[in-house]
């Protein structure tokens, strides 16, 4: 008994489709595999960030190094513009001197002349030949440290178009996160709710189990049972029905689901004038249940029917005065009615 009462509920949980909670942590390694890129993406920026800094830093120096070279070529050059004009005159001056040694040779002035202005000039020579390479040397300087900024320039626009990228794509990626977090905060909720669905499904289908094992039967329709005609004796309503009302008339709407009271075999399913479409099905409990006046009828005679299972719609077909569902049980085949009252409530 205990099995059965098992197997009833587990069929029961099925009707009420248990839901798949496993989908709230599906996206938990996308969001650690989010931020691991976010975390990267950082660092490349604050690496780039970094590297114009040391840019801009190392042009700042090679600026002011190319300032105190160029004030130093312009002194140098303006050295040897001094040494130049000096050397003219000198040189002036030993040409009127050695006009005057063709007049006055012989005598000692002269030649002491001569070699005094030689010397001066061999020396204003000397000190332009210095100041000449010196300059070339603070040139030569001053056009590498012209190159380095141009490297450093070139090197930073680089970086910036770089940082631009890089920070686009850090946009994009913080946004992903977001929502993928916010998608992991909607099925963590809807994990809860189906959680909750699940446990009330269970609940619900273990007291139909429960009801199942003490009355034999469950509800053929899912909402509030309206019975517009009892079990008994009656007054016939259509003058073919007779007085003897051998089951329950149940009202509702057109189309409203027909669930099988307990799970069986189709022993019957077809059409008759007083019935209508109609089913009955035999149960491993020693009775058989009927459904008469439905408008369709989804089982077949040999099929086997689960609790609840839908087998037709309700209707008004046969000998029937308006929608309604006649369910009966009987010990028999068309025999040994019995009130569904007793079983159905």
């Amino acid at each position: 008994m205990k099995m059965k009462s098992f197997v009833l509920l587990a069929g029961l949980g099925l009707l009420f489709c248990l839901p798949d909670v496993t989908q709230a942590t599906e996206t938990t390694p996308q969001i650690k595999t989010q931020e691991s890129t976010i975390i990267a993406l950082e660092k490349q920026v604050t690496e780039n960030q970094n590297q114009q800094v040391t840019l801009e830093e190392e042009n700042k120096t090679l600026n002011s190094e190319q300032e105190i070279i160029e004030k130093e070529i312009v002194a140098l050059n303006n050295e040897q513009a001094q040494l130049q004009e000096q050397l003219m005159t000198k040189e002036e001056r030993f040409r009127v001197v050695a006009a005057i040694q063709g007049v006055m040779s012989g005598t000692n002035l002269s030649g002491y002349s001569i070699k005094n202005h030689e010397n001066e000039i061999k020396t204003l020579k000397e000190k332009m030949a210095t100041l000449e390479a010196t300059i070339a040397e603070k040139e030569t300087t001053l056009s590498r440290l012209e190159a380095d900024v141009t490297t450093n320039t070139t090197e930073k626009e680089t970086l910036v178009e770089e940082f631009e990228t890089l920070t686009e794509k850090l946009v994009e990626e913080k946004a992903m996160l977001e929502t993928l977090k916010e998608e992991q905060a909607i099925a963590e909720e809807k994990a809860k709710v189906a959680e909750a669905k699940a446990k009330v499904a269970e609940a619900k289908a273990k007291q139909l189990a429960d009801k199942l094992a003490v009355t034999g039967f469950l509800s053929p329709l899912k909402g509030a049972l309206n019975v517009s005609s009892s079990f008994g004796y009656r007054a016939d309503p259509t003058g073919y029905s007779g007085n003897m009302h051998d089951g329950i008339d149940y009202t509702g709407n057109q189309g409203e689901a027909i669930l099988a009271a307990r799970y069986g075999t189709v022993v019957e399913a077809g059409n008759h004038w007083s019935a209508g479409n109609y089913a009955i099905i035999q149960h491993d409990n020693g009775y058989y249940t009927y459904y008469m006046h439905m408008t369709d009828v989804y089982v077949t005679v040999g099929q086997s029917v689960t609790t609840l299972e839908q087998i037709g719609t309700m209707g008004t077909t046969g000998n029937s005065t308006g929608v309604h569902l006649h369910f009966g049980i009987a010990t028999d085949l068309w025999s040994g009615f019995v009130d569904p009252a007793n079983f159905i409530y």
